[in-house]
C-alpha cells in the first residue's frame, strides 16, 4: 500500500495513446455514457480507469465498475492492473496478486505482437508495474517467486 502512488504513476504512464485521467465534468459524462450503454466495453473500461485514478472518482463505485469492465472485456491487461491496485489499496493482497498475474498473462493480442517487435512501450510499462506490484506481494505468497522470474524473462529478456 505504501508504494501505491509510484505504481499509480506507472499506470498513468502505461495508459495507451496518451490517455489522461479525466476531469470531474468528464467523469460525470463517462458515468452517463456507461449507464446508457451497459454492454459497451470501451465505455466501462474508461469509467473504471477514471473511478480509480481520478481525484473525483468514487471509491464506492470503483470495485463494481472494475468488475463490470472486466466482465465485458477480460482481455485488457490495464483493467487487471487497475483491479490489482484497487485490491491492494483495500487490503486484499491475495486478490491483488491474482489480478497482477492476470495483467501479465492476458495481454491483448495487438499489444503482445507489438511488444514482441519491441514497439509498444505502453505494454512494457504495464508489465513493469505489474511485476513491481507482484514483487512487493511475493514475500506474503511464496508461490509467486518462481512466476516472477518467468514473467521477467517473458517481458524483458531476449527480445
Amino acid at each position: 500500500m505504501t508504494r501505491l502512488a509510484p505504481l499509480a504513476a506507472l499506470v498513468l504512464a502505461a495508459c495507451a495513446a496518451g490517455a489522461t485521467t479525466p476531469a470531474a465534468p468528464e467523469l460525470d459524462a463517462l458515468r452517463r455514457r456507461a449507464a446508457a450503454r451497459p454492454g459497451d466495453a470501451q465505455a466501462w473500461n474508461r469509467l473504471a480507469e477514471a473511478e480509480l485514478l481520478d481525484a473525483e472518482g468514487d471509491p464506492e463505485r470503483t470495485r463494481e465498475t472494475l468488475d463490470r469492465a472486466l466482465r465485458l472485456d477480460p482481455t485488457r491487461p490495464m483493467l487487471h492492473l487497475l483491479s490489482g491496485l484497487e485490491h491492494q489499496h483495500h487490503g486484499r493482497p491475495a486478490d491483488a496478486a491474482e489480478a497482477f498475474v492476470a495483467a501479465l498473462e492476458t495481454p491483448a493480442r495487438a499489444a503482445e505482437a507489438a511488444r514482441a517487435r519491441n514497439e509498444d512501450a505502453a505494454a512494457q510499462e504495464l508489465a513493469a508495474a505489474a511485476l513491481e506490484a507482484l514483487a512487493e506481494l511475493a514475500p506474503r505468497f511464496p508461490e509467486l517467486a518462481p512466476r516472477l522470474s518467468s514473467y521477467q524473462n517473458r517481458w524483458f529478456c531476449c527480445k
